[in-house]
C-alpha cells in the first residue's frame, strides 16, 4: 500500500504544479475514500493546506460494510441481482 500512497502523493503534487500551483480537488468513490482518508491523515497540515482544495466522498463506507457482508453471507445479494 505504501507504493500506491507514494504514487498518489506524487500525482497530487504534479497535478498541483502543472496547474499553476492550484490546490487539487480529490474525488473518492466507495473503498477509494478510505485510501484518501488514510493519505490525508498521514500528511502534515501544511501539506494539506498547500496541495488540497477539497475532498469529495461518493458512496464511501464510512459506516462500515456490515450490510454488504450480511447480504453476501445470507445469499440475499444474489437474489437481488437476479430478481432486480
Amino acid at each position: 500500500m505504501s507504493e500506491f500512497l507514494n504514487n498518489l502523493t506524487q500525482l497530487i503534487v504534479s497535478t498541483y504544479e502543472e496547474n499553476q500551483n492550484e490546490p487539487v480537488m480529490l474525488l473518492g468513490h466507495s473503498m477509494g475514500n478510505l485510501y484518501i482518508q488514510y493519505l490525508l491523515t498521514h500528511q502534515s497540515r501544511q501539506w494539506k493546506e498547500k496541495y488540497i482544495k477539497s475532498f469529495i466522498s461518493l458512496a464511501g463506507p464510512w459506516g462500515g460494510a456490515v450490510k454488504s457482508i450480511r447480504l453476501q453471507i445470507s445469499g440475499l445479494l444474489w437474489f437481488c441481482l437476479v430478481d432486480g
